[in-house]
């Protein structure tokens, strides 16, 4: 019988350990979002209004191009940056000017498994360590390749071609 005493003891040790370790999680966590999180969102929205300005100069492979380089630094290797890293890339893409090839093999953001691999492919091709955070800055180009406002962008960009004069056909 003392066998199963000592079994109860070790099963209250470890769910009292996990159940402190989960109350610290949340109390961090509050904290965090108490403290530092409007600082963090303020940033981070400074950052993509200044992204917007930019982006109007810029192509979608430039902002990309950025976004990448962004992601290869310390700060881009945190949760804190890729998040802030894709929320720029994202606010530079709207007002970028279109490059006809820039979505050319992007799976639909909605299909999940196709986007993954995609994501997964393109983060090698970044020659990317910090995985976690590269697919997270590559998801946001699906997200932008399978918007309506990128359609719109093409659309109004060949019908700025020459000989369109503004009839809605494209060449």
């Amino acid at each position: 019988m003392p066998e199963k005493s000592n079994n109860k003891k070790v099963l209250l040790i470890i769910f009292g350990g996990l159940f402190a370790v989960a109350i610290a999680v949340v109390g961090g966590g509050y904290w965090f979002f108490k403290h530092q999180a409007t600082d963090f969102f303020r940033e981070t929205q400074a950052a993509a209004a200044e992204a917007r300005k930019a982006g109007a100069n810029m192509s979608e492979v430039l902002c990309f191009d950025r976004a990448a380089e962004r992601l290869k630094t310390p700060e881009g290797h945190s949760i804190g940056g890729s998040i802030r890293n894709s929320v720029v890339l994202g606010a530079c893409l709207q007002p970028s000017q279109p490059v006809a090839s820039f979505c050319e093999g992007v799976p639909d953001y909605g299909n999940i498994l196709d986007g993954a691999l995609w994501e997964a492919k393109t983060c090698a091709a970044l020659d990317e360590t910090g995985a976690e955070y590269c697919t997270h800055m590559v998801r946001e180009v699906a997200k932008y390749c399978s918007s309506p406002g990128r359609a719109a962008k093409l659309l109004r960009a060949a019908n700025k071609q020459p000989g369109n004069a503004g009839t809605g056909e494209t060449k």
